[in-house]
Order: structure tokens, then C-alpha cells, then sequence
């Protein structure tokens, strides 16, 4: 998936940054998946608010200056990878991926991913000082990840889940600074469908 991000140098110099590291987390909706039943037999889901599972990363190993007072974007891989846990009917984070993607018998919607950030910034770097940032973002589910859910008999593996039905829609993305919201609404699972997600992010002035 590619993001587009979005940085807003506030201090009246240039900022150089080295590299920005990103790691991801898929959280479970809490008001979603409590009382769901994962498994045919299985207990019902009960999660904690700030449950979540790692789910990839991105890495901008290539140095960017962003100009004072100036607002700059630009493209960051970022990569999902997700492995279940040995039981299903227990996996919060595989629970909130299929319902997101709509195979969980109700419509998709978006899922929230906090992400955790480190920038190495040159000025910042001289004092062993690396700026760290926290937020979250809002995604629908990405076609390449329906699609492979698609491919999977998941009832086969003792799972209560659904075929979604297949529908187009576009897809609005609505950036703020610091946050990133997708209007819900259906999505296809073409392969050829734009993932791309945006994120804003403001560099505060130093004193």
C-alpha cells in the first residue's frame, strides 16, 4: 500500500529528515466485534478498548528536506503482513480484518490502524534525539487482502463467516493534520484498485 504523506514544516528553517520508520498496529472496534462469534461453536468476542496486533510497516530510507513554513508530500511504501494466531475464534485482529472486508455477515467498514513513527532528523540527531509520533488512520479493506480472503474456504476452518457481496464505489479520502478518515462505504476487491492511503503530519516549531 502506498501512503501519501503529508508534512507541514512549521519553523521558520529547513528540516532535513534522514529516514522515517513506521510501525503499524490493526485495532479491534470495540463497539463491532463484542458479543460476535468468530467460530461456529465458539464464545463470543469480548474485546478491551487499545487491543491490537502488529500488522507491517514502512521505512523512507531516502533523505527529504522539507522547506520552512511550507507544506511538502510525498510517497511511503508501506507494508502489510499479518500471521493468525494458532486458534481463530480467539483472534481479535483477524476478527476485525474480516469484518472490515465484510465477511462477517454485516457491511464493510473502515478499520482504525495506529501507527508509531521515529524520524531521524539531522539537526535533532547531534543531541541523540529521535522525534517520535503516535495517531491513527481510518482504511477500508484493501483489494489484495479480499482478494486472498476470497480465495480461503474459511468455514472449512470451523469460522461463521460470509461471502460479501461484490459492489464498486468510490472511495472518498478526507486528510487532516495529524489524522486521516475514509468515508465508509463498499469497495470491490479489483486488483488494480487504488490502495493508497493519506497521512498528514505537522512538525511543530522548537524552541
Amino acid at each position: 500500500m502506498t501512503m501519501n504523506v503529508s508534512v507541514v514544516n512549521s519553523n521558520r528553517y529547513s528540516m532535513r529528515v534522514e529516514t522515517i520508520d513506521l510501525t503499524a498496529s490493526l485495532m479491534a472496534n470495540v463497539t463491532q466485534l463484542k458479543g460476535v462469534r468468530l467460530g461456529f461453536n465458539s464464545a463470543p468476542l469480548n474485546p478491551k478498548e487499545g487491543e491490537g496486533r502488529s500488522v507491517g510497516g514502512g521505512l523512507r530510507a531516502t533523505p527529504i528536506t522539507f522547506p520552512p513554513t511550507q507544506n511538502t508530500t510525498f510517497q511511503m511504501d508501506f507494508n502489510l503482513a499479518y500471521e493468525t494466531t494458532p486458534d481463530f475464534v480467539d483472534d481479535l485482529a483477524f476478527a476485525e480484518l474480516l469484518q472490515g472486508c465484510g465477511f462477517l455477515y454485516a457491511p464493510r467498514r473502515p478499520m482504525r490502524v495506529e501507527y508509531r513513527a521515529n524520524a531521524v532528523v539531522d539537526f535533532f540527531r547531534r543531541f541523540g534525539y529521535t522525534p517520535r509520533f503516535v495517531d491513527d488512520l481510518n482504511v477500508n479493506c484493501p483489494g489484495p487482502i479480499g482478494q486472498q480472503l476470497m480465495a480461503f474456504n474459511l468455514t472449512a476452518y470451523g469460522l461463521n463467516t460470509t461471502v460479501p457481496r461484490r459492489s464498486t464505489s468510490t472511495t472518498n479520502r478526507i486528510a487532516t493534520v495529524g489524522r486521516v478518515a475514509s468515508d465508509a462505504g463498499d469497495a470491490d476487491f479489483d486488483a488494480d484498485e487504488d490502495d493508497s492511503e493519506n497521512l498528514a503530519i505537522e512538525w511543530w516549531p522548537t524552541h
